[in-house]
C-alpha cells in the first residue's frame, strides 16, 4: 500500500537531481526573482586609456539584461571633481559588468569611482539586500589596450558519481519512502540512492596575473571572473574546453584550441553501485527496494538490499537538497545538483 504524500510548505522538482520517475509537480519550479547582491570594482593593476572599467558583479535570478542595470548607479569622477560621462553596459561574461567613457580616459591618471545599487525596483529580491553602495578607485596607466590572447590554462580533473534517484536506485528502511511530493531528499525518511552513474568533473584555470598584467580588459569566455576557472562535468568522455578570448572594450575575440581532462579516467564512466551504508547507519531493519517494473513504489514487492553491511562504512549522504530556491547562484557543480563522492565498485552490464 502506498504511503500517502507529507504535506511540504514548498515542493520542489527532484528533476534536478536526476529523478525520472514519476512526474513531478510544477510548483517544483524555483520561484522567479532578481536582485543585485555583490558588485566589486574587478581592477588591482592600472587600467589603459582606451580602455573599459571591469565591475565584478552578482545578479540573483540568471545572468544581466540591459534592463537590470537601471538599479545601477555610476559615478566616475577625475582630478578637480570633473565628472565622466559614460555608460554602463552588459559584459559578454554574465559576471562582468563594463563602464565605458564617452571619450578615453586621461592617461597616468587616477579615478574614484561611486557606485550605488538600487534593489527596490525588484518585485521579489531573493537574497538581494534593498540597497547598497561601493566606492573605490581605479588607476589609468600609460600602456596602450592590449589585443586578444590566451593566458596558459591548466587543467584537473577528478572521477565522481552523480547518484540516481530513480525507484529502482533507492534502498529505504524502516518508514522510509520516496515523496515525490516533498522539498529534500530528506523528506523521505531513511531512504539513500544505492546506484548512479561515474562521470568526470574538470577544472580549467586561467592564469589571472596574465590578464591583471592587461589590466584586466582581456577576459575567457565562461570562465569565472573571480577565480579564473572554468568547471564542466560528462559522463560519456573527458571533459573539453575550447578557450575563447575576449577584449572587452573593442568585441575582439580570439578562438583557442581544445584543451581536454580527465582522458586517464573515462574507463571508470557508466554506470556504477553506490555504498550507502552510512547514509542508512541509523537503519534498524534491513534496507529494502520495493520498485516495480511499471515504476511504482509498492510495499509489498520489496527485496532487501544486498548492499547492506549493517553499519557506518562510507558511501553517499542521505540529505542533498533537491534545489528549490530563487538564488541564481555561483556557476557550480553543487547547482546543477552534481553530488561528489568516491567512486563505488563498477556495476558490470
Amino acid at each position: 500500500m502506498r504511503r500517502s504524500p507529507r504535506r511540504a510548505a514548498l515542493v520542489v522538482a527532484l528533476t534536478v537531481i536526476g529523478l525520472a520517475r514519476p512526474r513531478l509537480a510544477d510548483a517544483c519550479s524555483p520561484l522567479p526573482c532578481a536582485g543585485w547582491t555583490a558588485l566589486e570594482i574587478h581592477h588591482k593593476t592600472p587600467i589603459p586609456a582606451d580602455g573599459v572599467i571591469v565591475l565584478r558583479a552578482r545578479l540573483s535570478g540568471g545572468p544581466p539584461t540591459d534592463a537590470d542595470l537601471a538599479a545601477i548607479a555610476v559615478t566616475v569622477t577625475g582630478p578637480g571633481g570633473v565628472v565622466l560621462d559614460g555608460a554602463l553596459e552588459v559584459a559578454a561574461t554574465p559576471d562582468a559588468l563594463l563602464w565605458r567613457p564617452a571619450i578615453p580616459f586621461a592617461a597616468s591618471t587616477p579615478f574614484d569611482l561611486a557606485i550605488t545599487v538600487d534593489n527596490t525596483g525588484y518585485t521579489d529580491r531573493c537574497d538581494a539586500p534593498p540597497a547598497f553602495a561601493v566606492n573605490g578607485q581605479v588607476l589609468v596607466g600609460d600602456a596602450s589596450l592590449a589585443a586578444a590572447f590566451l593566458p596558459t590554462i591548466t587543467a584537473e580533473a577528478a572521477a565522481a558519481v552523480t547518484p540516481s534517484y530513480q525507484f529502482e536506485d533507492i534502498a529505504c528502511c524502516d518508514d522510509g519512502q520516496p515523496n515525490v511530493g516533498s522539498c529534500s531528499i530528506d523528506e523521505w525518511g531513511e531512504c539513500a540512492s544505492i546506484r548512479g552513474r561515474a562521470r568526470i568533473d574538470a577544472t580549467f584555470t586561467a592564469d589571472l596575473a596574465a590578464l591583471a598584467a592587461a589590466g584586466d580588459q582581456v577576459a575567457l569566455l565562461g570562465f569565472d571572473l573571480d577565480a579564473g576557472a572554468a568547471l564542466l562535468t560528462s559522463e560519456t568522455d573527458a571533459p573539453c574546453i575550447t578557450p575563447t578570448a575576449i577584449v572587452h572594450a573593442t568585441g575582439e575575440t580570439l578562438l583557442g584550441t581544445p584543451i581536454c581532462a580527465g582522458q586517464e579516467l573515462v574507463d571508470q564512466l557508466g554506470p556504477v553501485d553506490v555504498d550507502a551504508n552510512e547514509a542508512l547507519a541509523s537503519c534498524m531493519e534491513p534496507p529494502r527496494n520495493c520498485a516495480t517494473s511499471q515504476g511504482e513504489w509498492d510495499e509489498s514487492a520489496c527485496e532487501p538490499w544486498d548492499g547492506w553491511a549493517g553499519g557506518a562504512t562510507g558511501g553517499v549522504g542521505d540529505g542533498e537538497e533537491a534545489g528549490c530556491g530563487c538564488d541564481g547562484g555561483d556557476p557550480s557543480l553543487a547547482a546543477l545538483g552534481l553530488l561528489v563522492i568516491p567512486l563505488a565498485r563498477r556495476r558490470r552490464g
